[in-house]
């Protein structure tokens, strides 16, 4: 059997690493190669994965000055010894058989990468049911190009996070996630598409995202806004170097996100972000985004072509626009919702 490298970055968890670590000694498949990167932690999550360690032989504990957690994924990565990698986050489980059917799934199809469904949830392990998994005699694994799951996240129909997946070792054994930046999957699975013709949907829900306050993912908006935005660029840009046939897509919607940014950071009050970020949006992203490009798509809806527009000539007057744009999609749907009948 293929030894499967297991990457937990851990950073102040001690109330869900042990969920997290149960689950993994409790998967079905061995053997397993859990590397456990406990990044600077303060609260006793690193004590917690060391007596884990003592405990079951296949567990290795790194402890390390805090990087982050794409310091710690890096540093897991550099000694993974398995064929394949899979990532966890130290405050989400995962089902018994997730490994097991992820790995089948690897095999059978031959692809270096797939996914699978996760759900979200605040439930702690133990009180938490599983959706029952139908039997058949394969993984339920879907082939699609890399440039259909590329346009399918950037529309919102499909999400990709690092840590609902599987990979072959060698084809991220030199790929590194962005240290200092917040919201690095973002990045980081558009250069794993980059890398690859077809990956592989697993349509099981098989990891469970666990909501909690203080994680990166849920920090203030203003901590995080600039990072989010930053990543985005960055994405955009390495979508038009893999997916010329995105190029345009893909810089819209950064536009857009950064303009939703900067809305909720004003609403929020935290008007000095908003300053920062309209300032760098407009002198280090704007100007190395195509307009032309964005007008010629026949794929991008008209009113977002004139926000783009818009955006390049007042950054603060489209993000006015963009806002009073969604308010007014609200009132008109609630209006439609009411003549319906629908409360």
């Amino acid at each position: 059997m293929d030894l499967i490298s297991v990457i937990i970055p851990v950073y102040n968890v001690a109330d869900y690493i042990s969920d997290c670590l149960d689950s993994v000694v409790d998967q079905t498949y061995a053997p397993l190669d859990v590397i456990v990167i406990d990044d600077g932690s303060t609260d006793g999550s690193g004590e917690i994965c060391d007596r884990y360690a003592a405990a079951h032989e296949e567990i290795r504990v790194v402890h390390q000055d805090n990087r982050g957690i794409s310091g710690a994924r890096n540093a897991g990565v550099e000694i993974a010894s398995g064929s394949y990698i899979v990532f966890i986050d130290g405050d989400d489980y995962i089902h018994p058989d997730m490994i097991r059917i992820m790995h089948e799934a690897a095999v059978l199809s031959g692809l270096p990468y797939l996914r699978c469904g996760y759900i979200t949830t605040s439930e702690t392990r133990n009180s938490f049911v599983w959706p029952s998994i139908p039997k058949c005699s394969a993984p339920p694994v879907r082939s699609v190009t890399s440039e259909k799951e590329m346009e399918d996240v950037l529309t919102g129909t499909e999400q990709s996070y690092v840590w609902a997946a599987i990979y072959e070792t060698s084809l991220i054994r030199d790929l590194r996630f962005p240290e200092g930046y917040k919201y690095e999957d973002v990045l980081y699975i558009t250069q794993v598409l980059g890398m690859i013709p077809i990956l592989g949907r697993v349509d099981l829900k098989l990891c469970a995202y666990v909501k909690r306050k203080g994680s990166i993912t849920h920090s203030a908006v203003s901590t995080s806004a600039l990072d989010f935005c930053h990543m985005m660029f960055l994405r955009s840009q390495a979508i038009s170097r893999s997916f010329p046939a995105l190029s345009a897509l893909s810089a819209e919607r950064f536009i857009a996100r950064t303009m939703n940014s900067y809305n909720a950071l004003l609403k929020e009050g935290a008007s000095e972000a908003a300053s920062v970020l309209k300032e760098k949006t407009t002198k280090d992203y704007l100007p190395h985004t195509s307009l032309s490009m964005i007008l010629r798509d026949s794929s991008i809806p008209l009113y977002r072509k004139m926000i783009a527009a818009i955006c390049r000539v007042s950054f603060t007057a489209a993000c006015r626009f963009k806002g009073m744009a969604v308010r007014l999609r609200k009132a008109l749907k609630g209006k439609h919702s009411g003549n319906s009948g629908i409360r």
